[in-house]
């Protein structure tokens, strides 16, 4: 029933629920997962290692494979709410303007929908690269006979084992990528002053002359941090949403 996609949002992600990353206790002297752990059908066992993600058998049938996908979210960074909020504050000719915008109830996915060569370091192989939150060895799995300490061999670190190329075990869509993108944003901050007081605008012809400061994307509160949350889905290889400043002059016949 879990694979069923009746009664459920459209555009809704099946994957795979990740455990933690596997340790050296997992594995025979062989190099072989020991009995007793699911096989992992995504990539040739023989390519499994220590530090790549470890996945959850939800049939309980000893294998891991399509059928053990499960609803896991409403859709890649697609909210279920949007909301905003804002006010006029007016003291004498000067009138203050700020409008709030966010997101709530959407996540994101780091790698397994085609974003993978963003996120996961040397996934195009020669075309790949290290972004600096991997390339910190505190935020990765390594073996420690490459680190000199068993601390590094972490099951709940942010990323799995370095490899080189596509590693497709550790690239499917799981809970392992999943990350929150929720976010309040100060949209917009505006600064209005009229001058129709002035008596030299009905001289000119004019009924009300008012300068206006405009500010947007001042900034953004959210725990994306990397690259703007509306951006998410594409782990910021787009362009970036900008702060723009305008300053603007009304006049009125």
């Amino acid at each position: 029933t879990y694979r069923s996609q009746t009664g459920k949002p459209v555009g809704q992600l099946f994957g795979l629920i990740a455990e933690r990353l596997f340790t050296e206790d997992d594995f025979d002297e062989n190099g072989m997962l020991k009995e007793g752990i699911p096989a992992q059908k995504f990539s040739d066992m023989s390519n499994l290692r220590p530090g790549d993600i470890k996945y959850r058998d939800v049939n309980g049938d000893g294998i891991i494979n399509e059928d053990d996908k499960v609803p896991l979210s409403y859709s890649n960074q697609l909210p279920r709410m949007m909301y905003g909020f804002g006010g006029d504050f007016q003291w004498k000719d000067l009138t203050v303007s700020i409008l709030f915008k966010g997101s709530a109830k959407v996540d994101y996915y780091r790698a397994g929908l085609g974003n993978d060569y963003g996120w996961i370091p040397f996934y195009n192989g020669d075309l790949g690269n290290v972004i600096k939150l991997a390339n910190n060895p505190k935020n990765r799995w390594t073996p420690a006979w490459y680190s000199g300490t068993t601390a590094t061999e972490n099951p709940n670190a942010e990323f799995p084992r370095l490899s080189y190329g596509k590693n497709t075990n550790n690239s499917q869509l799981s809970s392992f990528w999943r990350r929150n993108g929720s976010f309040l944003r100060l949209q917009e901050v505006s600064l209005r002053y009229s001058l129709k007081h002035l008596p030299w605008i009905k001289s000119v012809g004019l009924s009300s002359v008012d300068l206006e400061f405009v500010a947007n994307n001042l900034f953004t509160i959210d725990k994306v941090k990397y690259f703007d949350p509306e951006q998410a889905s594409a782990n910021g290889a787009v362009y970036p949403i900008p702060a723009t400043y305008a300053f603007q002059v009304y006049l009125r016949f």
